[in-house]
């Protein structure tokens, strides 16, 4: 029988061989993968497997498609709209109705200043066309309310003339067009205003009543009634007389 080494792995009484360094049976250990720098987000990279390719292509491909969709929609803006703020006009969207007694002032100042800001602000012409109802919408409301505002201070105001103050106002008004004339005492009519400027326009129908001087046509004293009567007393239906007379007593009781 041959003798052994002492370091021999082999032979009766002989020690085992020792194990390589690192537990893996002689494998050496897996190597780790460096991230790219165009990985972007979580779960799309592994230091052991590397890029996910499963993960990375169907998020990858919603990306590329919302570009483009982006951009298809970007194009489709720019092409709708104005280079300069006039090109806006005062378009308003098909089928939009006017609110009741409301026009377009091409004239007015507002319509520029909203010109300007839908063009800061990139509007297209569809949303300008929106803007300008709306704007149209909020004018009218205002111009309403304002109205109504002013409609019941009159009517609070005018309380003091008693409570036959319109057939007072009715009275005045029918004087000025018998005595002026229609054309001339429309006119004349839109300036009763207040209390005041009624019982002045009736200090003056009674001066001229009093003293039994005839109306005046366009071309000066027509030679009209002389009863102190409006001189179209004749064609005055029977309320219209009603209220002039009762004007006229409620006068008198000054």
């Amino acid at each position: 029988m041959s003798p052994t080494s002492p370091n021999s792995g082999g032979g009766e009484g002989g020690a085992p061989p020792a194990a390589p360094a690192g537990g893996n049976g002689g494998a050496p250990p897996a190597a780790k993968h460096e991230k790219p720098a165009w990985i972007f987000g979580e779960g799309f990279f592994d230091e052991t497997k590397g890029v996910d390719l499963d993960k990375l292509g169907p998020a990858a491909k919603e990306l590329f498609d919302f570009k483009s969709t982006y951009e298809t929609e970007q194009a489709a803006r720019k092409a709708d709209t104005p280079e300069k703020p006039d090109d806006y006009g005062y378009a308003t969207p098909e089928g939009y109705k006017l609110p009741e007694g409301m026009q377009i002032d091409e004239k007015s100042p507002l319509w520029g200043t909203l010109r300007e800001v839908a063009h800061k602000r990139g509007l297209t012409n569809s949303e300008f066309k929106e803007t300008s109802a709306a704007f149209l919408d909020a004018m009218a409301a205002d111009q309403k309310q304002s109205m109504e505002r002013f409609e019941a201070g009159k009517a609070e105001l005018f309380k003091q003339l008693g409570d036959a103050g319109s057939q007072r106002v009715e009275a005045v008004k029918t004087w000025m067009s018998g005595f002026f004339g229609e054309k001339v005492g429309a006119q004349m009519q839109s300036t009763l205003f207040t209390p005041d400027i009624v019982q002045a326009f009736e200090k003056i129908q009674k001066t001229f009543t009093d003293q039994g001087v005839a109306g005046f046509s366009q071309q000066g004293r027509d030679g009209g009634r002389t009863d102190g009567k409006p001189d179209n007393w004749d064609s005055m239906s029977p309320v219209d007389k009603l209220v002039w007379q009762r004007a006229q007593a409620a006068q008198g009781k000054k």
